[in-house]
Parts: C-alpha cells; sequence; structure tokens
C-alpha cells in the first residue's frame, strides 16, 4: 500500500534523472571538445606577446621562438 503512494513521486524522480541525463548528453555533443583560449603570453625573454598556439614551451617558461628558448 505504501509503494502505491510512493510510485508517483518515483515516476517523477526517474524522469527529472532521465531529463537532467539528456540534456548534459545533448550539451556534450554541442560543446567542442577542445576549448581554446585566445590569450596572448609574454615571451619570457624579449617580451613579445605571442599567441599561445604559437608558443614555443621549454623548462617551463614560454618563448616567442625557438632562438629566444636556445639563449
Amino acid at each position: 500500500m505504501l509503494f502505491l503512494k510512493l510510485f508517483p513521486l518515483f515516476i517523477i524522480l526517474i524522469i527529472f534523472i532521465l531529463v537532467a541525463v539528456a540534456r548534459s548528453y545533448m550539451r556534450s555533443l554541442i560543446s567542442p571538445k577542445e576549448k581554446k583560449l585566445d590569450q596572448m603570453i609574454a615571451c619570457s625573454e624579449c617580451g613579445t606577446q605571442v599567441h599561445e598556439s604559437l608558443v614555443v614551451k621549454k623548462y617551463g617558461a614560454s618563448y616567442c621562438s625557438k632562438n629566444c628558448s636556445s639563449i
């Protein structure tokens, strides 16, 4: 008898969980996998601002080119 009284609450809970899972899945399909930031990073050697996709990283520092990283 108690189960029959709680049955509508279980149905609502199950629907809520299904909607939350569906939303999460849809967001993962829509959003890009890798988010690239559009940041400019200063070279550790000369101070030149370089886009993060072009940065040369060496020993934990960021450089604008191979020339600056080898100095």
